[in-house]
């Protein structure tokens, strides 16, 4: 195998920029999506689902990385969890694959929570006007958390069709066969 690429998104970017991008992209999302689902909506919102939406909020980002992690399980690859703090206060659940991913799989593995996710929050936006904005926050959050997979699905998307993804402590390596 040859590595034609390695690629670690918080070196290349950095947290602070990666932070404020990923602000910009919450804002501009929440805006958008508020706008299009309350256009037609008179009635005033409703705030009785408060503490589901704060619940929300704090499992949105394990339910992020199940839809990560449940495809490459249903392949059977091969994991190690870490979990870690991050910014003193954020924790973090780390994934480690210690076997090769084929390309599409670890795209499909990126999109699929993207996907999945964003659209049910729209969706449940739509169906449930009164409550909106606690969706059209959670659609913003979520969109936000997702930056950093695009990211890093628009450097691999650009690699071969038979290239392998294999993580390493430098970040992800993109490896093509060398036939």
């Amino acid at each position: 195998m040859h590595c034609i690429k390695t690629v670690n998104i918080e070196y290349e970017y950095g947290n602070t920029r990666i932070f404020i991008l990923a602000s910009i992209l919450f804002f501009v999302t929440f805006c958008l999506s508020y706008c299009l689902t309350s256009f037609n909506y008179l009635q005033p919102h409703r705030s009785e689902g408060l503490l589901y939406f704060l619940i929300a909020v704090v499992f949105i980002y394990p339910i992020h990385k199940g839809f990560h992690i449940l495809p490459l399980w249903i392949l059977q690859k091969k994991m190690v969890f870490d979990f870690r703090i991050k910014f003193i206060f954020v924790p973090v659940l780390h994934t480690t694959f210690t076997t090769l991913i084929r390309r599409n799989e670890y795209l499909f593995a990126l999109l699929l929570p993207t996907f999945i996710i964003n659209i049910a929050f729209l969706f449940a936006a739509f169906m449930w006007k009164e409550y909106a904005h606690y969706f059209c926050l959670l659609f913003a959050y979520h969109s936000s958390i997702c930056m950093i997979d695009l990211m890093l699905v628009r450097t691999i998307i650009k690699a071969p069709r038979n290239a392998l993804i294999e993580e390493t402590e430098k970040g992800y390596e993109i490896l093509v066969p060398t036939w």
